[in-house]
């Protein structure tokens, strides 16, 4: 019998740089009432400053009580609990975009499509002045305050810089 060796990480490597699949995968629960949405998207950044940008817009669609992804699906449509975005760095030129929210089971197409209307108005620009800046401000106080009171945080991101 022939050995059979691990693959390596070469082998494994996409060809043409990070990609996720596409579509809707949608696993129902019968024993509960609530289902996860949860989209993800992949992408490489040009510069640090595209990166920086695209935190901060992922931030405004739903990182916090004022965002519009809290203010729309949880407060207008009372249809979802703990809606969110986040942004993962996968080193210096890719990230991870990520939104989601548990909403009640038969509501998840309608969620759906509003997630999707909240990432695409704000990917063409459809934000407020306003909110940016109050988002803006809160980053850099997290930063600030993470930098201050957490060495290794700031020796992490001096290191990886």
């Amino acid at each position: 019998m022939a050995q059979r060796t691990a693959p390596t990480l070469a082998q494994n490597k996409p060809k043409s740089g990070l990609t996720l699949p596409k579509g809707t995968i949608f696993v129902p629960d019968p024993n509960s009432n609530e289902t996860l949405i949860f989209l993800a998207k992949a992408q490489s950044f040009d510069t640090p400053s595209d990166r920086i940008a695209t935190n901060l817009l992922m931030d405004y669609m739903g990182a916090y009580q004022g965002s519009e992804m809290f203010r729309i699906i949880r407060q207008e449509r009372r249809a979802a609990y703990d809606p969110r975005t986040e942004f993962r760095h996968l080193g210096k030129e890719r990230g991870l975009l990520s939104l989601s929210a548990t909403v009640t089971a038969e509501k998840w197409p309608e969620i759906l499509s509003v997630m999707k209307d909240i990432y695409t108005n704000t990917r063409n620009g459809e934000v407020s002045k306003t909110g940016l800046q109050n988002n803006q401000r809160r980053l850099l106080n997290g930063y600030e305050y993470n930098f201050v009171t957490n060495p290794t945080w700031g020796a992490r991101h001096f290191l990886a810089e």
